[in-house]
């Protein structure tokens, strides 16, 4: 019983520290270098990464002058003027960027299709260093995902800049249900993004159970939705 206890008291003290010091864990977020291009992931209804992109894009960081955009994002993006947009790309070409300068990811779904799509697109063309801008908590899988997708292997050079999103504060983030819902949400997503592709892809098993865990794991993420949103 006393072996019990102490587990337990130990258990609840690593969450407790984890809890406290979550903000810092996840957000992996760098101060941005000069790099080829610059990459916006997908899932930026609001436009705060396609924002922190441009203003990356204006400064000359993208030594290439080019700009990756998930063609699957819907957007309803707000800019200082009023104005508002459906899209990445119709902000983009309403700010002066040219059409020339802006690259399409095509891939759906999840991260990882994503990061595969942008390494397998940089070495057909030639780059060699990406800014990749997501939302600051988010920072932390992708760091991850592209070191399973082997960019470094790749002689890709990686930077994560995280979103000026107004929700965010590393140090505060369980004074925002926005961050306190992303946190938990990571939480859940970077153990099961490493066993998915950091073990089962590299033993080929990915493939053949994947038909099977989406029905349980859209079941758990609706669940768990559920749950951030009684919070």
């Amino acid at each position: 019983m006393k072996k019990l206890k102490l587990f337990l008291s130990v258990c609840l003290g690593i969450t407790a520290l984890y809890i406290l010091a979550a903000g810092w864990l996840l957000d992996a977020s760098q101060k941005p270098k000069k790099a080829d291009i610059i990459a916006v992931l997908g899932g930026d209804w609001e436009g705060y990464r396609v924002k922190t992109a441009l203003k990356l894009f204006n400064e000359g960081y993208a030594t290439k002058n080019k700009m990756l955009l998930n063609i699957w994002q819907d957007s309803h993006i707000v800019d200082a003027d009023g104005d508002i947009y459906r899209s990445e790309r119709a902000f983009l070409l309403s700010k002066g960027v040219k059409q020339s300068q802006i690259g399409k990811i095509e891939a759906a779904g999840h991260t990882m299709n994503e990061i595969k799509f942008i390494k397998a697109y940089m070495l057909a063309h030639g780059y060699r260093s990406i800014i990749i801008v997501t939302d600051p908590p988010h920072t932390r899988r992708v760091k991850m995902l592209t070191s399973l997708a082997r960019y470094e292997d790749a002689g890709i050079t990686l930077l994560t800049v995280g979103a000026e999103v107004p929700w965010w504060n590393r140090n505060f983030y369980l004074g925002n249900s926005t961050a306190r819902h992303y946190v938990m949400l990571e939480t859940l997503k970077i153990p099961f993004n490493f066993i998915m592709y950091g073990v089962l892809e590299p033993l080929h098993l990915l493939e053949l159970l994947r038909p099977h865990l989406h029905e349980p794991v859209h079941r758990l993420k609706e669940k768990t939705i559920k749950t951030l949103d009684a919070i």
